[in-house]
């Protein structure tokens, strides 16, 4: 299983896809667990991701543990973490203002593979169940299975291939880029950070904002009118500038000296020249990486199976 993941993690994706979808199907064909639609929604969550999950880490062995990056994260990456938010935040509001004025609809995103609307009168119960729970099990999932397992093809690679998953795990056609860009920002955090919290704490906003600020939102997007697509613009580029600037400077936020700096770059220096005396290793071309990873059977059933279901065949 480690030796092949382009194989063998699409299967366990596709487990999760299949009781997710069946669940959730399930629970609002007989109304609920108990007439309690709310109970019935944290336990299917629990049950279709767990239980893949568990088996996995059966499988993996002591390997399963360096899925799990819920450690801390150097605080020279706040710049960058803070950025992505801003970005995931505008990238949301901007989507709204894109179905309601050109495509005329608004954005029906849902939270959660396996949510169906069903919230509860306690506050502390509807963040924990509806907010809480889907962003650590999908977290875990995409950010700390998938995205661990494909980094064997490289960085960008990963982050895509878990974005693209995490997007089909909604089950959503008509919101698939809004749910792909959002994985690739948290991928990218995830991988800059080395760490899930960040991603967690973002994907929690996120669900939050659902919950309790999608309405406003909306309404501010229908006031607003066409004229606010500039501002919209401005914003993205002022944070991709932000972003630049971070990524050139991070030997200064770091807080070294310039000593300190000039040691760093050559003891990188000599660590690049001692690794270029080194055989080097073939890079992976992009065809057999597209015929392993794209092509392979696993895959290919993830896709049906989300075609199926998104088609309401199932």
């Amino acid at each position: 299983m480690k030796g092949r993941p382009a194989l063998y993690t699409p299967l366990l994706f596709g487990v999760v896809m299949i009781l997710a979808g069946f669940s959730a199907r399930f629970v609002r064909l007989m109304g609920g667990i108990g007439s309690d639609p709310f109970l019935s929604t944290t336990i299917m969550q629990l049950l279709a991701f767990l239980l893949p999950l568990a088996v996995y880490a059966i499988i993996r062995g002591a390997g399963f543990s360096s899925v799990l990056k819920f450690n801390g994260f150097s605080v020279r990456k706040l710049p960058f973490i803070a950025v992505m938010t801003l970005l995931m935040a505008f990238f949301t509001l901007f989507c709204r203002y894109m179905g309601i004025f050109w495509f005329r609809s608004a954005m029906t995103d849902t939270p959660s593979a396996v949510y169906f609307g069903a919230q509860t009168d306690s506050v502390i119960l509807n963040f924990l169940c509806n907010i809480l729970l889907p962003a650590i099990l999908e977290e875990i999932l995409c950010r700390g299975v998938l995205l661990t397992e494909y980094r064997s093809f490289g960085n960008g690679f990963a982050v895509c291939m878990s974005a693209a998953m995490f997007a089909l795990l909604h089950f959503d056609p008509a919101n698939l880029f809004y749910y792909f860009c959002l994985g690739l920002i948290l991928g990218a955090v995830t991988v800059v950070a080395d760490s899930l919290i960040p991603a967690l704490v973002m994907h929690t906003l996120c669900n939050l904002s659902y919950f309790y600020m999608r309405e406003g939102a909306l309404t501010y997007v229908r006031q607003a009118g066409k004229s606010a697509l500039l501002p919209y613009l401005l914003f993205a580029a002022t944070l991709f500038c932000f972003f630049l600037v971070f990524s050139r400077l991070e030997d200064l936020y770091r807080g070294e000296s310039y000593d300190e700096m000039n040691q760093s770059r050559k003891e990188l220096l000599e660590k690049e020249l001692e690794k270029n005396r080194e055989e080097p290793e073939p890079k992976k071309s992009f065809l057999p990486v597209f015929r392993d990873v794209w092509l392979s059977p696993t895959f290919l059933g993830v896709v049906a199976v989300y075609v199926l279901f998104a088609a309401k065949i199932f």
